[in-house]
């Protein structure tokens, strides 16, 4: 290849990169612009949840002619007894054969996989936070990832890992199933260096 077509690949590339990097930063923008009511309430939810219970303004003024601005929170037993019963009623994957054409053999496969996969995440934690995410504010939630294993660096496995922070997950808005599995794209926005970024 010649240095001018080598030039014009690297620039294709780049302007390849760039496209991408601005479709990507307008559907984050029209993510963020769906959901900003909803985030500010679950934000406003966790304030109110951890004691945070009196309108700044409301406290200002009460301050200025000094009265007390008491609170007795109540809120957390009903979020513990709900969270009580959630943690007594584990939530677990079975797969089931359901016609003629499954096999009860690979479905039984299918369930240990899915069983390994759950043991070796820890999902019992992750299941719990995220349903404590989600009765606190309405998000909760995890991600499914692949890492290699210790034993053979070519072999990949699968597992679930928990997002402590559920405000940080943007998806389609365009998505209509409560779960977003039918979302064209997604974002988990995560603050790293720059240097790192590169």
């Amino acid at each position: 290849m010649k240095d001018e077509e080598k030039d014009n690949v690297k620039k294709l590339s780049r302007d390849e990169q760039k496209k991408i990097i601005k479709r990507a930063q307008e559907n984050l923008k029209k993510a963020i612009d769906a959901e900003s009511s909803n985030r500010k309430d679950a934000v406003d939810d966790l304030k109110f949840l951890n004691g945070e219970q009196w309108d700044e303004a409301e406290k200002a003024r009460r301050k200025t002619k000094n009265r007390p601005c008491m609170s007795f929170n109540k809120l957390p037993q009903f979020v513990d007894q709900l969270i009580g019963e959630i943690r007594q009623n584990k939530s677990q994957i079975k797969i089931r054969p359901v016609d003629s054409k499954a096999d009860v053999n690979i479905a039984k496969i299918r369930q240990g996989i899915i069983s390994n996969i759950e043991y070796i995440s820890g999902a019992d934690k992750i299941y719990d936070q995220a349903a404590e995410m989600q009765v606190s504010c309405g998000y909760g939630g995890w991600r499914i990832l692949t890492r290699y294993t210790e034993e053979d660096p070519f072999l990949q496995e699968i597992y679930m890992e928990l997002l402590p922070n559920p405000l940080v997950v943007y998806i389609d808005p365009a998505a209509k199933m409560p779960d977003g599995s039918d979302a064209r794209w997604g974002f988990i926005l995560d603050k790293m260096p720059r240097e790192e970024f590169e």
